[in-house]
C-alpha cells in the first residue's frame, strides 16, 4: 500500500525491524565495499557500525512513524541526512538520484497527506546509506560523517523509548528533535566530516562526532523535559478549575438543608 493507517507506537516488533534495517545496511556495506576499499586500510570497522546504525534506525522508524504523523516530516529528517551525506562525501556525482528520490517521498506524501508506508523511508534511507559509503571512497572522516548522518530517527526514537509519555506531548516537540538531530548531522559533516584522510584527520574527526553527539543528547533532552513539565502544568492547571468548579462540601450541605 502507498498510504500507511495510523497505529500505537510501539516496539514490539523492535527485532524483526531491527534485523530488516541491519540486512539493509548490510547489502549497503557490500554494494559500497570496493569504491570505499572497505577491505583494507583498516576500514573494518565500518562493517559493524553500519550494521548497528542500520539497526537502530530500523528498530525505530516505526515507533517514530506513528508518533509523527503530519505528512513531510518524516521524510524531511531523511532529506537532512542525505544533505549531510552531500557534505562530507567527496564522491557526490551518485548524490543527485538519491536526493531526487528522497524528495519526492517528501512531495508525496505532502501531495497525498497521508503518512507513507514505512518501505518508501526505509528504502530512501538505505540509498543515502549506500551514497555515504560510497562517496566517502575510503575516507575515514567522511564514512564517520556518513554514518552519523543516518541518526535523526534514532535519536527520536531513543527518547520514546526511555520516555514512552514523550509520545503523548504534542507533537511539535517530536518534530523540534528530529530537527535537533537534523542539525547536528549536517554540522558534522561540515567539520569532522571534511577532516583530511590521516590519522591526524580521523583522530579530529572523532573528537567532532564526540561534540555533535553530546550537543544533539544534551538539546533534545532538553526538549524532553520541558515537554514533561509542560504537560505537568497543564495537568495542574485543570484540575485547579475543576476544584474551583466545584462547590465546597459546606455550601452543598446547607444547600441540601434548605
Amino acid at each position: 500500500m502507498l498510504t500507511q493507517k495510523p497505529a500505537n507506537v510501539g516496539f514490539g516488533s523492535v527485532g524483526v525491524a531491527g534485523a530488516l534495517g541491519a540486512g539493509a545496511a548490510f547489502v549497503a556495506v557490500a554494494a559500497a565495499w570496493r569504491a570505499s576499499s572497505l577491505e583494507s586500510g583498516g576500514r573494518w570497522w565500518v562493517v559493524p557500525v553500519a550494521l548497528v546504525v542500520g539497526a537502530a534506525f530500523g528498530a525505530g522508524i516505526g515507533p517514530v512513524r506513528n508518533s509523527i504523523r503530519t505528512p513531510g516530516v518524516l521524510p524531511f529528517a531523511v532529506v537532512c541526512s542525505a544533505a549531510a551525506v552531500y557534505g562530507c562525501v567527496p564522491e557526490t556525482g551518485q548524490m543527485r538520484e538519491i536526493g531526487w528520490t528522497v524528495a519526492l517521498v517528501v512531495v508525496l506524501e505532502v501531495v497525498l497527506w497521508a503518512p507513507l508506508a514505512l518501505v518508501w523511508h526505509a528504502g530512501s534511507a538505505a540509498l543515502v546509506l549506500w551514497g555515504g559509503l560510497y562517496g566517502a571512497t575510503g575516507r575515514p572522516s567522511a564514512l564517520i560523517g556518513a554514518l552519523f548522518a543516518m541518526t535523526p530517527v534514532p535519536l527520536l526514537a531513543f527518547w520514546l523509548r526511555l520516555r514512552p509519555r514523550f509520545a503523548g506531548r504534542g507533537e511539535p516537540y517530536r518534530w523540534t528533535v528530529l530537527a535537533v538531530g537534523s542539525v547536528a548531522v549536517v554540522a558534522m559533516a561540515r567539520t569532522g566530516g571534511i577532516e583530511p584522510g590521516t590519522d591526524a584527520g580521523t583522530a579530529a574527526a572523532l573528537r567532532w562526532l564526540m561534540i555533535w553527539v553530546a550537543a544533539a543528547l544534551v538539546a533534545s533532552g532538553a526538549i524532553v523535559i520541558t515537554a514533561g513539565r509542560a504537560a505537568r502544568r497543564d495537568r495542574g492547571s485543570s484540575i485547579e478549575s475543576a476544584r474551583r468548579r466545584t462547590p465546597p462540601r459546606a455550601d452543598l450541605r446547607n444547600e441540601r438543608r434548605s
